[in-house]
């Protein structure tokens, strides 16, 4: 089986290479091309040069003009990615399409399978439903045609299932999709299963950890001023910061030298032993994104048995019956505030993931896959 898997972020996550891995290690006589896009005026880094083991083929289309132009105008993008993918592959060969959005790779698929009669894949993720389903009213009517059409529509977690059933522009599509849809979330590496920790224990839980890029989304400088408005409440309160970049970077620095007492960064962490280091010495992950298709570094944090500040209707919330943590709404300071406190206060009733965990392993997401491509 040919099976063309596209996903325009493949060289800026980490994401679809494991998955596209383990697809071809478990998937007997499945050969997979991976279809993304190279934009230079892209903010986030390239991860290609730390993906090991690639076992598939990949077609990068290297935009060089029009860059702008693609980047607002959907359907010039659909029809450029579209053309140049039809010239550079022997599309009749392609027996099955995988479609890692909804919007900007479904209306690939859509496509191919209306040209071709090649059926396709869809995966909902948080961008389709907070952004394209909130703003984009014009490309609406597609994607409508985009998920009859599917052989299968997954969703990455039980909250953007949630987010997507709510939306009443979905009520045209609502019955056909709730007939052939599966939630399918992302896993993560088998470092963490192999390397898991029983639930840490602290008598006096104050050390808080977030790991992630600063910028808007990721508002970290909102979980910063939380933090120093309770480290006199409790005292000893401080918050290692990893990660960095984003364009909130130079005014997180600035935050951190101001109050060294109760931050410190010690920018991006790459290897795998140095991070759980870094979970040992921490008694609760605090990330409380905007928008979170998944967050896989949650899975990491309580892999390493820590609870998790994560955000109301994003990410994992919903996606574990364990009481990994608390939720909290990310454009109110003071739900996050409530948040922190219960965990701290509240510290010995949060319970461990468990046997939860090996259903994020990436062999048991490819199997799934597998399962629903044959």
């Amino acid at each position: 089986m040919n099976f063309l898997y596209l996903a325009e972020d493949y060289p800026y996550s980490k994401v679809h290479h494991q998955l596209c891995k383990h697809i071809v290690d478990l998937g007997k006589g499945i050969n997979v091309i991976v279809y993304a896009v190279l934009r230079n005026n892209i903010l986030s880094n390239d991860l290609r040069s730390t993906y090991t083991g690639i076992n598939y083929q990949t077609l990068l289309y290297k935009l060089d003009e029009s860059a702008q132009k693609y980047k607002y105008d959907f359907f010039f993008k659909i029809e450029r990615k579209t053309s140049w993918l039809i010239s550079h592959i022997d599309i009749q060969s392609v027996n099955m399409v995988y479609a890692a959005t909804l919007f900007s790779e479904g209306a690939v698929a859509y496509r191919l399978y209306k040209n071709y009669s090649i059926p396709y894949v869809i995966a909902v993720r948080a961008t389709d439903v907070n952004f394209y389903m909130k703003y984009m009213v014009h490309v609406w009517p597609l994607a409508w045609n985009v998920l009859r059409c599917a052989h299968k529509v997954t969703f990455i977690t039980e909250a953007i299932s949630r987010h997507f059933f709510q939306k009443k522009i979905m009520l045209p599509v609502k019955k056909n999709v709730q007939g052939k849809m599966e939630i399918i979330p992302n896993g993560i590496e088998s470092y963490w299963i192999e390397h898991a920790k029983s639930k840490h224990v602290s008598s006096i839980p104050r050390s808080l950890l977030f790991i992630g890029v600063f910028n808007d989304n990721k508002n970290i400088l909102a979980t910063m001023k939380v933090v120093e408005n309770l480290s006199s409440r409790y005292e000893g309160l401080h918050l290692t910061l990893v990660g960095g970049g984003g364009n909130q970077h130079e005014r997180v620095l600035k935050y951190c030298k101001l109050h060294p007492e109760l931050f410190t960064f010690k920018g991006k962490i790459l290897d795998k032993k140095d991070l759980c280091k870094v979970f040992a010495e921490s008694d609760i992950f605090v990330m409380v994104s905007h928008s979170e298709t998944f967050g896989l570094v949650y899975i990491e944090a309580l892999s390493q048995g820590l609870p998790i500040l994560y955000t109301r209707g994003q990410g994992i919330d919903g996606t574990l019956k364990e009481k990994i943590g608390e939720a909290a709404d990310s454009y109110d300071e003071n739900s996050i505030k409530k948040a922190i406190c219960r965990l701290i206060d509240e510290y010995e009733q949060y319970e461990p993931i468990g046997k939860s965990l090996y259903r994020f392993s990436w062999d048991n997401i490819a199997r799934d896959v597998i399962r629903l491509i044959h």
